[in-house]
């Protein structure tokens, strides 16, 4: 035999070796497992038979009882009977002692009579007494009977549990000795099975003796003797492999419950052993655990051969792991670290802290090492309260799971739910910092004073000292003393001379509260008083300002109406002189009108304004005006202001009482003395804590995130969505009216559409993502993402002083304006693209809702959410995938639509799709190459929607791929649908697709036609006094220009809008743009067009717009908000008031804002009026939307909407599709005028409201087969 052969062989049988020593390591931990086993139920047999003697022991104190009691009540009826017949004879007695009195008096028959009564009674009383004995002999032995009875059950109920007991004993001995008998039988045959292998083992060596032996061998022979030697070590190597599955399938790990020292040792050790293995090792181990944790169920079989790869796989340089893997194999390392690693787990698990799966990673392991280290105690509850402020913050900004949440419903869901409080607790300390950051910066700018709580401050002493200032101004005009400095007060409005008096003390109070806060003493506030000359010298000097800027302005003004003066008498006398042609008095009369646009938007004055405020800031010299007094005269001035100030602002103190905010102190500095002013010690408490907290209990609300865990249900005004912090159900809510009125109604239904919408789950688009992120590393500036990096040429503001003309200020502002709109835009972007990044391993998340005063839903978080544009939405997908099904041709259709292709018929959509079938794919396969996609309007959510179509299209049966992506249905200019509806207005329903029609009515191009017919018959008419605008116009209306004004009539657009929205699509366009004069005379043009274009189409949509305003001036004209009641029962409260007398004071500093409470001002009747008809329209397109949600709701249908735009997936759009259309009809089935009417005639009894518009013929049920309502 040869050498290599003998190797072999031996090598060979060390291998069996080892696996029988691993077969019997096995079986030794099964029968340690069995002996515990043993142990505790032998430990439960005990404590069961010491309870049963319990009981014994009880039963029978409870018969000792019973009988001590029997006795007590027999001796105390004894004595009861015996009281009573002592009485009765004391009775008897008394009669006889009566009798033998009367019979020394009476007669004696009537005394035998008497004496025979008495004998009769005595034998009576004494068979009475007889008889009681008897009864209550018969009682006593009655009871004895039934206590018998009850101690032979009692015995019989013990005897009986007694021998339940000895059964269960001898099952239980049965169970052992059978158990004993199978682990005697299992090493029967595991000896049989070595007996039986070594006996193969030395047949095959005698059999490869014989044959080696044998030199005639052939060539073949050896390699059929080869192929059979493998044959036979692979099935021996399957049938250990399945002896071994089918023991580990039998083993169950058992974990401590960490009460012990001993345990919390052995966790120890095992947190050492993990991180004392290679890092490459941990971080491959991690992975697999992330990776194939879920489904438990046999996860070893997935994790413990993978994590054996990777062992095997790794050049291990490591003196600790050698010596391991020298110790054992890798699969049993494999094994061991598996195990341990569950372990850290189990125990990271149980603390309930927000462990989630996705937080398996190395440095989380090192830090349960160092807690576990740190803390000596085997209190659990400590430990789990470190590692929840130190373990999440590995990685991700959000205190997200480093590898994500890849199966939440699989997660323990308590973790889940605390990971979801720790989430908002985060947002919170965002937005907490953010706020924290912009108080520090304000401070550092000499700015606090127009915080929040300064400001209300402000507003709450402001109106007692303007009455005191104005009283003061009105007595030194009485006094008519032209030489007093005092008069210089009255040049000045009191409500400025308040506001720049209480600004200049709210510094000094900011300073004094951040300096008493860094010191925390109250020896501070004594040491650090504030100087009233110093104080008074500044005021003044703001005082001096003012006047300063209110005289400078004035002259500004004059000038500047002298200039216009002068031009305009130039351009007359050259009109006379020279005699011109019509073009060039054309260009003149468009000179004019430039001018006096110029004029009315006061960007000449402004421009003065501003260097004039800009030199009072910088404190420049006030030599060269005349209206500046001396420094002495300022001072005089600011201390007369400070002394009212001192004599009038009060503080309400914890007892409401009113006390002086600031008291006036003289104090001795050497020889000098001083006029000091002490603020209010208490006042300054609670000003420093207003400052320090989060005083807004809504500021988390504008950095707050999607949530992990499904949102909570809406119970009330302020319980529903987030979980740790307040939110409103009404968002941004003005009026506190509303929400009282809120609280009281019957909101069931509008809670379950809100509880149902939030509900669904969504996830990110990865591979959207992922294009986002590179177009933005490689600069941005494609397809709506900012450039990253300004141009070369940047503007600073510095360099508008060297400008020599107001048109190249004019260029500079603009490219200002420009870089910070590129500023904002890159601020947003950034937001948006953190959060995705964040939650895109997050493979589901929600987005709480809310509802605004009409009843519109809305998410809360703002940065990335479906509501958003056009990126947003492409960067988010549904959380829960279903089969294509038969929606394949929706999911062209809405790629179509969003390729801006919505007005052609359904097929022809799809026809196009299939036309462009080449590119989609390739734009879907590199989108980075191919960027047609970038060309369209909606680019990222036509990218999404091409990805979804070529992995359907590559599928290998499309109607079983599962897609995720939202399809979009979307209303025809809704508003008018809800018109139209409203007022039956056959042509209008034509026109926004409520009637069937072979291809979708698209009224922003009928719209547009009937526009550019007028001005091609006022381009034809010489006689038109707009002919030469017309001219210019001709064959340039085009549908976009008129869609906003279209679009936004509905909502009570004014004829300005109109001509603001048409003037910015003129330029967006270039029409007319060589002559800016004339551009905004076309403006105007289009505009009254446009409106009496849609006011002749859509004629009953505008009765009934004239309606709602007409009713809308009843009510507010007495004073009274417009309010209704929604379908769904929410109650709407119009906000709109008009602002107070000094809600606005401006000074040359800045403008304080003073509002006072809503609900205290006027209703601002031209809002109440106007905002009328846009908000009742929102209210019935919310109920729409709600009614179509409660119907999904019951059909389980994931449902999405944003306002008139329902999402759900490609298979249920034809079913969503016939619902809404049913929901609409419902909606319009009720009589909602007349219902409003009937409200407002039973809130205003006395007004006569007008009568309703008559209807048209348009029957509702035309909708139901209406393909293009919704489309």
């Amino acid at each position: 035999m040869s050498t290599g052969a003998l190797e072999k062989l031996k090598l060979k049988q060390h291998r069996e070796i080892q696996h029988i020593l691993e077969y019997e390591r096995i079986v030794r931990h099964k029968e340690q497992e069995n002996n515990l086993r043993l142990k505790n139920k032998k430990q439960k047999f005990l404590e069961i038979e010491r309870k049963r003697l319990q009981a014994q022991k009880d039963v029978e104190l409870k018969k000792k009882l019973h009988e001590l009691n029997l006795m007590q009540t027999q001796e105390q009826e004894k004595k009861i009977f015996e009281e009573r017949s002592k009485a009765y004879q004391q009775k008897v007695t008394r009669t006889l002692n009566v009798i033998h009195d009367y019979e020394k008096s009476k007669k004696p028959k009537f005394l035998t009579e008497l004496k025979n009564k008495s004998a009769t009674h005595q034998k009576h009383l004494e068979s009475v007494r007889k008889a009681r004995e008897l009864m209550e002999e018969l009682k006593i032995k009655e009871m004895s009977k039934s206590l018998e009875i009850k101690f032979k059950t009692s015995d019989n109920a013990l005897r009986k549990k007694s021998r339940e007991m000895s059964e269960r004993q001898k099952q239980e001995r049965m169970k052992n000795e059978s158990y004993l008998r199978l682990v005697e039988r299992s090493q029967m045959e595991q000896e049989s099975f070595r007996q039986r292998k070594g006996e193969q083992f030395d047949a095959k060596l005698d059999k490869v003796d014989q044959i080696l032996k044998k030199k005639e061998l052939t060539l073949k022979e050896k390699n059929q003797l080869r192929i059979q030697q493998e044959i036979q070590k692979q099935q021996y190597k399957e049938e250990f492999e399945k002896e071994l599955t089918a023991l580990k399938n039998k083993i169950s790990y058992n974990f401590p419950k960490y009460t012990e020292q001993k345990d919390f040792e052995h966790l120890k050790e095992t947190c050492r052993f993990f991180n004392s293995l290679p890092h490459h090792i941990m971080e491959q181990t991690c992975l697999i655990f992330n990776k194939e944790f879920f489904p438990l169920k046999q996860n070893y079989l997935r994790i413990i051969p993978q994590i054996d790869d990777a062992i095997k796989k790794e050049h291990i340089n490591d003196q600790f792991f050698e010596e391991i893997l020298r110790k054992y194999n890798t699969k049993q390392t494999s094994e061991i670290i598996y195990e341990y690693l569950l372990k850290m787990i189990d125990f990271l698990d149980r603390g309930n802290i927000g462990f989630l799966t996705g937080d398996i990673h190395p440095m989380t392991f090192n830090i349960l090492e160092r807690e576990l280290n740190k803390v000596d105690t085997t209190d659990s509850t400590i430990i789990y309260e470190n590692l929840k402020q130190n373990i999440f913050s590995v990685g991700n900004m959000y205190k997200l799971p480093l590898n994500g949440i890849k199966s939440p419903h699989m997660e323990n869901q308590l973790n889940l739910f605390e990971r979801q409080l720790i989430l908002e607790e985060e947002s919170n300390n965002i937005a907490v910092e953010k706020f924290q950051e912009v108080f520090e910066s304000l401070c550092s700018m000499s700015k606090a004073h127009n915080l929040r709580v300064a400001q209300q401050c402000i507003v709450d002493w402001f109106p007692d000292l303007y009455r005191a200032i104005q009283r003061e101004q009105l007595q030194i005009l009485a006094n008519k003393d032209k030489q007093n400095i005092l008069r210089h007060i009255t040049a000045i409005q009191g409500e400025k001379l308040a506001m720049i008096g209480l600004q200049e003390l709210m510094k000094e109070i900011i300073n004094q509260a951040i300096n008493f806060k860094r010191d925390k003493s109250s020896q501070y506030l004594e040491q650090n008083q504030i100087k009233i000359s110093m104080l008074a010298a500044r005021i003044g000097e703001q005082i001096n300002n003012q006047v300063i800027f209110e005289n400078e302005q004035r002259k500004i003004k004059e000038q500047m109406q002298e200039d216009i003066n002068k031009i305009i008498i130039e351009t007359q006398e050259a009109k006379e002189k020279e005699a011109m042609t019509d073009e060039e008095k054309n260009k003149l009369k468009q000179r004019e009108q430039f001018y006096e646009s110029k004029l009315k938007q006061k960007k000449y004055i402004l421009n003065k304004e501003e260097k004039l405020v800009q030199d009072l800031k910088n404190k420049r010299t006030y030599q060269k005006y005349e209206s500046s007094f001396p420094k002495e005269s300022q001072i005089q001035i600011g201390s007369y202001i400070l002394q009212i100030m001192i004599n009038t602002i009060k503080y309400k103190n914890a007892n409401n009482f009113l006390i002086p905010l600031m008291v006036q102190t003289i104090q001795q500095r050497g020889k000098k003395t001083a006029s000091l002013l002490n603020i209010n010690f208490i006042f300054l408490q609670d000003f420093i804590q207003s400052l320090t907290k989060n005083s807004d209990l809504y500021m988390h609300l504008d950095r707050s995130l999607p949530m992990i865990y499904p949102p909570s249900n809406w119970k009330d005004v302020q319980i529903g969505g987030y979980y740790l912090r307040p939110t409103l159900l009404l968002r941004l809510a003005e009026s506190k009216k509303q929400q009282e009125v809120a609280k009281s109604a019957n909101l069931t239904n509008l809670f379950h559409v809100i509880d149902f919408i939030q509900s669904t789950p969504w996830r990110i688009n990865q591979k959207v993502l992922d294009v986002a992120i590179q177009i933005w590393d490689q600069g941005g500036g494609l397809a709506t993402i900012p450039k990253k990096n300004y141009d070369k040429s940047f503007t600073y503001e510095y360099q508008l002083k060297d400008c020599k003309s107001n048109e190249e200020k004019y260029k500079l502002l603009k490219k200002l304006q420009q870089q910070r709109d590129q500023y904002s835009l890159k601020c947003d972007f950034s937001l948006k693209l953190s959060v995705a990044t964040s939650f895109s391993r997050c493979q589901k998340f929600y987005y709480p809702h809310n509802v605004d005063f009409r009843g519109r839903l809305y998410p809360i978080p703002p940065h990335l959410n479906h509501i958003g544009a056009d990126l947003s939405r492409g960067l988010l997908e549904f959380s829960e995938g279903k089969p294509l099904g038969d929606g394949f041709k929706w999911l062209k259709i809405h790629l179509a639509n969003k390729m801006g292709k919505d007005k052609l018929k359904m097929q022809d959509r799809i026809n196009y799709v299939d036309e462009n079938h080449e590119m989609i794919m390739r734009c879907a396969e590199k989108p980075m190459e191919y960027k047609n996609w970038i060309e369209f309007e909606d680019a990222w959510q036509s990218l999404a929607a091409m990805i979804d179509y070529a992995n359907a299209y590559n599928s290998p049966n499309p109607s079983e791929y599962i897609s995720h992506i939202h399809i979009h249905q979307d209303g025809s200019c809704n508003g008018l649908q809800h018109y139209a509806a409203l007022g039956r207005d056959i042509e209008g329903a034509t026109q926004v697709n409520l009637a069937n029609t072979d291809k979708p009515g698209d009224v922003y191009t009928y719209v547009a036609n009937m526009v550019a017919r007028k001005v091609q018959e006022d381009s034809d008419d010489s006689l038109s006094e707009n002919q030469q605008l017309a001219i210019r116009l001709r064959d340039q209306v085009k549908r976009k220009i008129v869609k906003q004004t279209v679009m936004t009539s509905v909502y009570g657009v004014t004829f300005i809008g109109a001509r603001e929205q048409i003037h910015r699509q003129l330029k967006d366009k270039q029409i007319i743009d060589d002559d800016e004069s004339l551009q905004y005379q076309a403006s105007l043009y289009l505009a009254k067009i446009t409106l009496d274009a849609i006011k002749d189409l859509f004629n009953g949509a505008h009765l009934i717009k004239q309606w709602l305003i007409a009713c809308a001036k009843l009510i507010s004209d007495q004073g009274e908000p417009v309010s209704w009641i929604t379908p769904l029962g929410l109650p709407v409260i119009q906000p709109y008031r008009v602002e107070g007398k000094y809600d606005h004071v401006q000074t040359i500093m800045n403008t304080v804002s003073l509002k006072q409470s809503s609900e205290d001002l006027p209703v601002n009747k031209n809002k109440q009026r106007s905002a009328f008809p846009p908000n009742f329209i929102h209210s019935l397109d919310s109920t729409h939307l709600m009614y179509t949600a409660l119907e999904c709701q019951k059909e389980n249908i994931t449902f999405a909407a944003v306002h008139d735009s329902y999402w759900t997936h490609a298979c249920n759009v034809d079913r969503i599709s016939q619902v809404l259309r049913n929901q609409f009809v419902r909606l319009h089935s009720q009589p909602l005028l007349e219902e409003l009417l009937e409200s407002f005639q039973r809130r205003f009894p006395k007004l006569l409201f007008p009568e309703l518009p008559k209807r048209g013929q348009f029957d509702l049920e035309n909708v139901k087969n209406s393909l293009y309502f919704f489309a």
